[in-house]
């Protein structure tokens, strides 16, 4: 077996972290290498000034490792390191898993924007009329021509409302859930809310769905 390649942290010299490792050094681990783009140091910056901060070197070539907790404050400079134009070659680690730096971007932007809401709920839930695959959606407008006097059977019945605890999920991938599936729908959605990655935003519970009275 190949000997660890060796990692240089100020005077100390320690074995390099495995993916295993460098995954699991904080709630959000961004990993980046040293590059020539003027923006370099500008990221180096950011990522020194990260709770959680390691070095290591592979071939040759010096990797940093930042790691944020998920307070809305660490989430902000994980955010700023992101969009630097001097991190290169990104890899994302959130919640000890790979996850697509461009997507995670956009969903920290939309859970940052949640915490400067008065209500974060304003911003994050959804309230809609047709969330299974069998329902249509509900119009509000309507045009009906009839002639004697309408029967109180022939009202239309009001639209049924549910709470979807996602809107990102609403208004990105038109969700349907299916009422007759072996799954509840809560953990249909919560399926759904992995598929996009949009399960790791600390607002999204799936259990929060239900329908409104």
């Amino acid at each position: 077996m190949e000997e660890p390649k060796q990692v240089v942290q100020g005077t100390q010299v320690e074995k390099a972290p495995n993916s295993l490792d460098v995954a699991r050094l904080a709630d959000v681990v961004i990993v980046f290498r040293q590059s020539r783009s003027s923006m370099y140091p500008v990221a180096l910056r950011l990522a020194r000034a990260a709770p959680r901060y390691r070095e290591m070197s592979l071939d040759g070539t010096k990797f940093h490792i930042a790691g944020f907790g998920i307070l809305p404050s660490d989430l902000e400079r994980a955010q700023a390191l992101l969009r630097s134009s001097g991190a290169k070659d990104l890899q994302l680690y959130v919640n000890g898993r790979v996850v697509d730096h461009w997507r995670f971007g956009e969903i920290l932007s939309c859970y940052l924007r949640s915490c400067r809401c008065v209500d974060w709920r304003s911003h994050c839930h959804k309230v809609v009329t047709s969330a299974f695959s069998d329902e249509r959606e509900f119009r509000s407008v309507s045009f009906r021509i009839t002639l004697g006097q309408l029967d109180a059977d022939d009202d239309v019945p009001p639209a049924r409302r549910y709470l979807f605890p996602r809107a990102r999920l609403v208004e990105r991938s038109h969700v349907k859930l299916e009422r007759l599936h072996p799954s509840t729908a809560s953990a249909q959605l919560q399926a759904l809310a992995v598929k996009l990655d949009c399960d790791v935003c600390p607002r999204f519970d799936a259990r929060a769905f239900r329908e409104l009275p």
